[in-house]
């Protein structure tokens, strides 16, 4: 497939993949071009490549409290926790995020939700690439819409990283994307 996350039409495009392929099937080496370039992401959302790729991977917490998810580790420390703070049963979400945008160049607004409503640019819809907040300060990223659903990309979701296409606007409280990168409405 040959399409980008870029408007409505191509969210839809995309759902009706998933559904029909599954969602590891965005993540096959075959969807590169010939260059080796992703044909499923806009180079202007570099954060998400790293989303993906992690997606990718499964990481999810483990079972058990003695035992961690080194990779979940990395996220915490990442976003500045430590100590206590330490282990996968911490909420992990906006760790995830701003692992993935740190991976890209780009300073997020660290582990606690609520910190990223005032991070970055504020947008009035949502967007690929935008990070959600929900009312409740989970986060995650904007995919696409799936009707009147979003389909949103996030870590810490059912104790993984997880894509879920039923989730109502009115959950989220707000939408935000990093300082110098120009967002792309949907139609």
């Amino acid at each position: 497939m040959g399409f980008l996350f870029a408007s409505g039409e191509c969210a839809v495009e995309i759902y009706k993949f998933i559904c029909e392929n599954g969602i590891s099937a965005l993540f096959r080496e075959e969807s590169k071009s010939d260059k080796g370039e992703s044909n499923l992401l806009q180079k202007d959302t570099p954060w998400m490549d790293f989303a993906m790729k992690e997606y990718n991977k499964g990481v999810a917490e483990t079972k058990g409290k003695t035992d961690n998810n080194p990779r979940i580790i990395e996220y915490l420390k990442n976003a500045g926790l430590s100590g206590d703070y330490l282990k996968d049963e911490t909420a992990w979400c906006a760790a995830f995020v701003n692992w993935c945008l740190d991976q890209s160049g780009i300073n997020g607004a660290g582990a606690k939700g609520a910190e990223w409503k005032i991070w970055g640019q504020e947008l009035t819809g949502p967007t690929f690439g935008a990070i959600a907040i929900f009312n409740t300060n989970h986060i995650g990223f904007v995919v696409g819409m799936n009707g009147d659903k979003l389909i949103i990309f996030h870590g810490n979701w059912t104790v993984a990283i997880s894509l879920s296409d039923y989730i109502s606007p009115n959950q989220i409280c707000g939408y935000r994307y990093p300082n110098g990168y120009l967002p792309k409405k949907f139609p």
